[in-house]
This record gives structure tokens, sequence and C-alpha cells, in this order.
């Protein structure tokens, strides 16, 4: 009776190799690149590569196999802030990104993102919130904060949201940002993360918001106001602002990190030839700020210039005899 359920298991095991063999590796865990069936998949494919101008950078947030109800609530809000682009997945994923980011890459390639914030809390690290950033499939950099102080949206009754969608005004606060390649990475990172959209031209009518991240003791306080446009005029004229916090409002402890090298930092950072501004020759501008221009053309024959085609404009053939002694004369 052993021997026949020893036999049976070794039959079940070779079937089992026999068709991993046959499968790709899942070590990398990355998507397979197919040839699209229709026109809709081949759009989707389309959209994906790479281009001259990129598209506005998505998020995705995730939850760890433990997490806490503040970690909760502080995706929750992140998700508000960049929508809507931003993806929230409720599932919950077992991803430890500092020890194999395969699930990071392979989530963020699915999804078509290129940040991405995961949330976890266990008893080393309670309350524990890691940022980061893809290039070209694979993890450009990430930090690990540690969250404390939290105020969720929902705390500060009475407030009017800013408008969803908008882009804020970013400022950051301290003189330790530049001390260190940590803190210049962190910068960088929630610039990144919280920009919103690229504008080239932005009215300040428009700006309803203000996030702003000020550095103390190696801890990062974030703050996000709401600004409010008041009646009446300063005294050097302008109207006048009043800032009122909005939520969330936070304090991130930095704990690791992983920067990318400098080398790969290079080639994250350029831009392609097609990108840069052409530089227009022959143009200048004046005190008033109209445009000049210089044309260099040829030196034209006043005889050979087509005109209008009518009787008075003709020449008779006495002017042509005319001429003819004119050159003769000259020679």
């Amino acid at each position: 009776m052993l021997r026949s359920l020893v036999g049976s298991e070794m039959c079940i095991r070779d079937r089992y190799q026999r068709r991993v063999r046959g499968r790709p590796a899942k070590q990398s865990m990355s998507l397979v690149k197919r040839k699209p069936k229709n026109a809709r998949s081949k759009r989707a494919l389309l959209a994906r590569e790479p281009k001259i101008i990129e598209n506005p950078k998505t998020s995705i947030l995730l939850r760890g196999t433990s997490s806490s109800q503040t970690i909760t609530r502080v995706l929750n809000d992140l998700h508000k802030l960049r929508m809507p682009l931003s993806k929230n997945l409720s599932k919950k994923t077992d991803c430890r990104p500092f020890e194999n980011n395969a699930s990071i890459e392979f989530l963020c390639q699915k999804n078509d993102s290129s940040l991405f914030a995961l949330g976890t809390s266990t008893k080393k690290r309670p309350d524990n919130l890691v940022l980061g950033r893809t290039f070209d499939g694979h993890v450009l950099d990430m930090m690990e904060f540690g969250v404390t102080q939290f105020k969720s949206i929902e705390s500060f009754k009475g407030v009017e949201q800013p408008m969803l969608g908008s882009k804020p005004c970013m400022y950051f606060g301290g003189n330790e940002w530049e001390g260190s390649s940590v803190l210049e990475s962190a910068k960088s990172l929630l610039l990144d993360f919280f920009k919103g959209v690229e504008a080239k031209q932005v009215n300040l009518a428009g700006l309803d918001r203000v996030m702003t991240v000020v550095i103390v003791d190696g801890k990062m306080m974030l703050r996000h106001y709401r600004i409010r446009h008041l009646k009446g005029v300063t005294k050097t004229g302008d109207k006048p602002v009043l800032l009122q916090e909005c939520g969330p409002s936070l304090t991130l402890t930095p704990r690791r990190t992983a920067i990318a090298s400098s080398d790969l930092k290079k080639v994250a950072e350029r831009q392609p030839r097609a990108a840069a501004p052409i530089q227009e020759k022959n143009t200048s501008t004046n005190v008033f700020g109209e445009k000049l221009g210089r044309l260099h053309m040829e030196k034209q024959d006043l005889n050979k210039l087509q005109t209008r085609k009518m009787k008075g404009l003709k020449r008779s053939r006495g002017d042509d005899d005319d001429d003819d002694d004119d050159d003769d004369q000259e020679e």
C-alpha cells in the first residue's frame, strides 16, 4: 500500500515538473510581449510605448500583508491627492521591495504606472510607507519612511477641499535638503510624486492649494493648505491671500533607502533630441517685446520681375529697337 502511494506521488511530481519546464521563468515576473490580435489591443500597446513627450506619471498604491488603520488612511488620502493619476489597489500583496522588487515591477508594468507607494506595519517597522519610481520597467530608486503625527482629510471638517486634479504649488523649507544625497533624492521623489501634470504656463488665479515639506532635525513635516483669495487690496496693491490647512498632515522619518547610481540617473534624465527646443536664427526682441527678424534674399532683377499683364505695360517694337541702339552706343 505504501509503495503504491509513493509511486503515485512520484508520477504526479514528474508530471508537474514537465509542465513547469515548458513555462517561462517566474523569477523576473515581467509581462510577456505578445502580438496584438485586434485594433483595440494594438492601440493599448502603442499607448504604452516610449514617446518623445511622455504622458503624466501615474501611481499605484499597494497594501502589504500586514498593515494598520493609520497606513490605510494614509494611502487613501494620497490617492485623493493624486486623482485621477492614481490607482488604489485594495487587494493585499506580499511585497518586500528591499529584498525582491520583482513583484513591484510586475504590478507597475501591468498598470502602466511609474510611481508606487507601499504601506505596511510590523512590530519592527510600525506605520511604514515606501515611495518609489521606476524607469524602463525596473525600480529606479525608493525610500522608506515612518509615518507619525498623522491627521487625515476627514479630520478637517468644515474646510472646503481644493478642486480635484488641480496642480499644487510645492514649497520645500529647511537648510538640510542640499546637505546629503539621500535628502536630495527624497526631495526629487516627493516633487515627482505630488507635482501632478506638467504645465508650461500657470494661471495664478487657478492655484487653489499649496503643499509644504519642511525638514527639521531630519524629519519631514508634510502639510497641505487651501488658498483662499480674500476681498480687498493690500498696501502693495495685491489681493490678500489666506492659507487654510485642509489635510492630510503627517510627519515622515526616513528609514531605509535604495538610491540609483549616478550613471543610471544620467540615463533616466536624458532628453531626446526631438524634444529639445528649436533655436530660431536671425531673430531678436526689442524693448517693447516685439519680435524682429532678418531675411536674406538674392539680388532681384526688376526687368525679369513678373507683373500684371495689361496693354499699357506691354513693350512696343520701337522700344526694343531703342534699347538695341543704346547697347551699341555703349560698346
